[in-house]
């Protein structure tokens, strides 16, 4: 979190660079070789490596858009206040964030934390109307759906 930080106050580009790093690397993990965040525990070649760091890194950066900046913040202090200088899992941290966000974070740390790999995507019906190009991304389990509007009109809430 913290290189990703400086990457941040850098620049947009430099924090957008190592977000599309995290993400080649994840890519060109094999499938047969991939294994839930939950089970890393050291790293012991590349894949445990892109696992344990990329793919944790990446968590971290979702779930801070998943419930805001402030939330964010105030779970790492609320996180650092209670576990300082102790063993703590990724259970501890759902419980923490959880809490500072104030709404139940089960269904994002399943997704992310206790299933290998990513979840998988489908294109589904997408618009064309007035030289803009409208599409929306579907993911089976859980189920959510995700519209990418035309450039012109605001995003999902």
């Amino acid at each position: 979190m913290a290189d990703y930080a400086y990457k941040e106050d850098e620049s947009p580009a430099a924090a957008r660079e190592a977000r599309l790093g995290w993400l080649r690397d994840l890519a060109a993990v094999p499938e047969a070789e991939d294994t839930p965040l939950a089970a890393f525990t050291a790293r012991h070649h590349g894949i445990s490596s892109i696992i344990g760091y990329d793919k944790a890194a990446m968590v971290f950066f979702m779930l801070r858009d998943e419930i805001g900046k402030e939330a964010f913040e105030r779970g790492l202090r609320l996180f650092w206040q209670r576990h300082r200088f102790q063993r703590a899992g990724w259970a501890d941290l759902e419980h923490t964030f959880a809490q500072a966000a104030g709404r139940d974070l089960g269904a994002f740390f399943r997704q992310w934390v206790q299933r290998a790999g990513a979840p998988r995507l489908k294109l589904g019906p997408a618009k064309w109307a007035d030289g803009k190009l409208g599409l929306k991304l579907e993911q089976a389990d859980p189920p959510y759906a995700l519209l990418v509007p035309p450039a012109s009109e605001p995003g999902p809430p």
